[in-house]
């Protein structure tokens, strides 16, 4: 009551005052300046109101912001506050900057300034909305008062047990229940999984009875843990699977009555029972460390044993059988390969005895054997028949090494034991530091190989057939395998069989083949004598005339030698005969293609210059092919005296041929390549196109008559061609005069050859 009295008291002094008459009276622009100077001075700290007509001291503006705070039940915007003390919203965002950090229990969260009787209150209200509809989530209350999830999950969690009775769930934090709506959620999961007699999705029974999903796994799992619940679970969240123990114990013997009744099982069946992993699910089941896993099913020792005892029977035998079979029929091919080569025939024993084909047949290598023994009478047989081929196949390998005759042997394929055996040639190929002579070897060696490869016994179809006639009885899948098994090594016994008739036919081979060398070594000294005679009449010309008689000479006589020598390595290398004037410039380079390498590039080089412009050229290249290291072709060296006797008879063929001419083009030919060869003593080989150019140069030595004569007779054979071209086009549109011309022309040629002839023989 004394407070009370205080109050009136104090009131009643502020009423006196203000009542009281100023002794002196400030105007309101003193007052104005007075503030102002005093701010100046830092003497005072006021702020103006947003109209400029107040000022509020920062004591005084935190003590309104306060008092709204609590008017507004302990939470208000920023913005309000600016409406509510009419004052800036800087100065009011910077007080409540310096009141947050001097009052821990007020929080800024979006602009609303929040104190902790507010989240005790809201706290209050959550609790109210959980225990009614006993579960909520912290995003619908963030939706519902308008904050951040974040901060309500933090501030939920620090009340829980305090003002909020419930309990946050661990797997989703994001949701409150309440010890009831757990409970009876506990229950509910609990009888419906008691219920389950088979495999069922987790998600089917949250789908049916609305379950929450994260709190149903949370139940399940402490149920499972608790051994609440009869059974198991495997996977996790949408894909887990409840399995009972009832449903478990029913596979599990079914599992093993069937397993031990036809010692195997199926991977497939075990699938259809619901077994994700069917393997592991055995190793768990049945406990057996015997058991054998295949691709498609599991197997006992059993059937292991039957196929062991029908391998055994087969090597004892020599014969062959189907492991098919004897396995059950749910066995696929990949069960039978893999209990073979993992299982059966790890025995070292068994495994030289027989061999394994088309991952399903068991075969003897005594089989085999015989199989092989039924072609030696067709290899001999066709040995003799091919004795030719089989001398051209085989010098092949001896003219590329010598040195290598057994290699074969060395390298044969066994078929007792399947592997390839490995002799010290080979080994010496895979060593290391090869020297320059072991690369050559292995080049020859793989030219030999190739064209042994050329030389083959039977197509595996063919060899088929053969052993079909001996075995009728037999699989035709089992028949081609032994067939492709049986191929490389009749291969191989074949050739070692024309091997035989090569040695005895070398001599005869040796003979014919000096013989076909000295014939080319003739031809090839008489051609180049004649090339290089007419590349010095060459001399005489220049620019594309020149170019012109070069090309010329290459297209004619060069390439004639070329064909020689070309037919000579063909015969050499590739041993197949070849006809010199069958080959050209296709089949040159396709038999360049196959020829060694040692020789490849200065038969290359020929090949080119044969194609080039230079003369010269050609012949430096052709001394390198007929050197001893390739044709091995004597070169006969040219004196003066026998050059002179080749100019000399050319001159006289040239003249006979000139004597029995009647065609006047060919004439005026022979007459030119005569008086140039009379008047610069060096032969000369040009075409028709270049006759005018050879007129030319021998107007400096013929006297006016007789090149005037040359000249006239020369227009008459080119307007006699013109006139024959224009005869051609007269005919399709029948005019009779140009054949009449013809005849004129004609008739004055006829009646100027013996002119001409005189001219070029004197």
């Amino acid at each position: 009551m004394s407070d009370w009295n205080e109050i009136q008291r104090l009131a009643a002094d502020f009423q006196r005052i203000q009542l009281t008459a100023s002794a002196h009276k400030l105007s309101e622009r003193n007052c104005i300046e007075i503030i102002t100077k005093l701010i100046g001075m830092n003497k005072l700290d006021v702020i103006y109101t947003i109209d400029g007509k107040e000022y509020i001291t920062p004591q005084q503006l935190e003590r309104e912001i306060r008092d709204e705070l609590f008017v507004h039940r302990g939470r208000i915007n920023l913005v309000d506050l600016q409406q509510a003390t009419n004052v800036d919203l800087t100065h009011i965002d910077v007080k409540v900057k310096e009141m947050l950090r001097g009052d821990r229990s007020l929080c800024l969260i979006q602009g609303d300034l929040i104190d902790r009787d507010y989240i005790d209150r809201l706290a209050e209200e959550i609790n109210d909305i959980l225990q009614e509809s006993g579960q909520i989530s912290v995003s619908e209350l963030g939706k519902t008062f308008n904050l951040p999830t974040d901060f309500l999950q933090t501030n939920i969690e620090k009340r829980i047990g305090v003002y909020i009775h419930g309990q946050v769930n661990p797997l989703e934090r994001g949701t409150i229940y309440t010890e009831a709506y757990v409970a009876r959620h506990t229950a509910n999961i609990r009888g419906v999984f008691s219920a389950i007699t088979r495999p069922t999705l987790v998600s089917s029974i949250i789908y049916q009875y609305n379950f929450p999903e994260t709190l149903l796994h949370d139940i399940l799992r402490k149920l499972l843990e608790e051994n609440r619940l009869a059974g198991s679970l495997q996977g996790h969240q949408s894909k887990a699977i409840y399995t009972p123990n009832i449903y478990s114990r029913t596979q599990s013997n079914w599992v093993l009555a069937f397993f031990r009744q036809n010692d195997y099982i199926e991977y497939d069946s075990l699938t259809r029972l619901d077994i994700t992993d069917p393997k592991n699910y055995l190793r768990k089941c049945l406990n057996d460390k015997s058991i054998i896993f295949l691709e498609s099913c599991a197997s006992g020792q059993n059937i292991l044993g039957q196929v062991q005892a029908a391998i055994e029977d087969a090597v004892t035998t020599s014969t062959w059988f189907d492991i098919m079979t004897l396995l059950p029929s749910p066995f696929s091919v990949g069960d039978a390969s893999m209990l073979l080569q993992k299982h059966c025939l790890k025995n070292n024993k068994l495994n030289v005895s027989v061999q394994c084909l088309c991952d399903k047949f068991i075969v003897s290598n005594k089989f085999l054997q015989n199989c092989l023994q039924l072609f030696d009478s067709h290899m001999k047989a066709k040995a003799q028949r091919d004795a030719s081929k089989v001398a051209a196949k085989f010098a092949s390998t001896n003219s590329a090494n010598p040195n290598r005759s057994t290699s074969t042997e060395q390298e044969d394929l066994s078929i007792t034991s399947g592997k390839k055996k490995k002799g010290n040639d080979s080994a010496r190929r895979k060593g290391k530091g090869k020297d320059k002579s072991s690369a050559d070897d292995n080049e020859s060696t793989k030219s030999s190989k190739q064209n042994k490869q050329d030389l083959e016994f039977m197509s595996i179809p063919e060899i088929t057939e053969v052993l079909r006639q001996e075995h009728s009885n037999c699989d035709d899948q089992f028949l081609d395998e032994i067939a492709s098994r049986l191929f490389s090594s009749l291969r191989k016994s074949y050739q070692e069989i024309a091997k035989s008739v090569f040695l005895s036919s070398t001599s005869n081979i040796t003979s014919e083949k000096r013989k076909i060398h000295s014939d080319a070594q003739d031809k090839i000294n008489g051609l180049l004598t004649n090339a290089k005679l007419f590349g010095n009449g060459l001399q005489h010309f220049s620019g594309d005339v020149q170019i012109a008689l070069q090309k010329y000479l290459l297209h004619t006589l060069c390439t004639e030698i070329t064909n020689i020598v070309f037919s000579l390595l063909i015969s050499e290398h590739i041993m197949v005969d070849s006809d010199p004037n069958t080959l050209n410039s296709d089949t040159r380079s396709s038999a360049l293609e196959k020829f060694p390498n040692k020789i490849k590039k200065p038969v290359s080089a020929l090949e080119k210059a044969l194609n080039g412009k230079d003369v010269d050229q050609f012949f430096d290249a052709l001394d390198v092919v007929l050197g001893p290291s390739i044709c091995q072709i004597m070169l006969k060296k040219l004196d003066k005296k026998k050059e002179r006797q080749v100019i000399f008879n050319h001159r006289q063929n040239l003249i006979e041929q000139l004597n029995q001419e009647t065609k006047s083009a060919m004439c005026l030919h022979l007459s030119t390549v005569l008086l140039f060869q009379k008047h610069t003593q060096c032969m000369i080989h040009a075409p028709g196109r270049c006759v005018p150019h050879i007129i030319s140069f021998l107007k400096q030595h013929l006297t006016d008559e007789h090149y005037n004569a040359i000249y006239e007779y020369q227009q008459l054979i080119v307007k006699s061609m013109q006139q024959s071209s224009e005869n051609r086009k007269s005919e399709q549109s029948e005019d009779p005069d140009p054949a009449d011309q013809k005849s004129e022309i004609e008739l004055q040629l006829q009646e100027k050859m013996n002119t001409i002839k005189t001219v070029a023989l004197e």
